[in-house]
């Protein structure tokens, strides 16, 4: 079962990393879900840990985690993530208000990233998290500038 319903998951306390701005080794990357209400809208912050990167790459999804994999006998359905800047680490542990009134984030799940490959034209990872293991493909933009297509599918 994956996210139910997000406004009533409650994560486990145990970090999957441990807390601080240094980059991973580059083996045991990480990646978070966050569940971000701001006074104009509800969004999930997708955050990733990739090698060679300092910061977290972040994307914006307006649709639920629970929508986010294609049923396995349907063609893959394509969503909308923006990107937003680099996030810190901490993201990975954190929730709480968002200074500057922008919010407040919870977390969905957090877990293991595995990278499959990375390029130019596409991101291909697995997400191994506490509440689902998800295989995600990333398309950068081609018509829409600065927004990527997701794909999801349960692994």
């Amino acid at each position: 079962m994956v996210w139910q319903d997000s406004s009533k998951f409650s994560p486990p306390a145990s970090p999957v990393t441990a807390p601080g701005d240094g980059p991973s080794d580059g083996q045991n990357l990480a990646f978070a879900i966050l569940r971000h209400v701001t006074p104009q809208d509800t969004h999930w912050d997708l955050l990733l840990e990739l090698p060679g990167k300092t910061g977290l790459a972040t994307w914006r999804i307006h649709s639920p985690p629970s929508a986010w994999p294609s049923p396995p006998d349907q063609a893959p359905r394509w969503l909308p993530a923006y990107p937003l800047p680099d996030h810190r680490r901490i993201y990975l542990d954190y929730q709480g208000p968002i200074s500057n009134n922008r919010g407040h984030v919870t977390q969905i799940d957090r877990g293991r990233l595995i990278v499959h490959s990375s390029d130019n034209s596409s991101l291909n990872v697995t997400l191994v998290g506490l509440s689902a293991t998800l295989n995600l493909l990333f398309r950068p933009p081609t018509y829409s500038p600065g927004q990527w297509m997701i794909s999801a599918r349960l692994a």
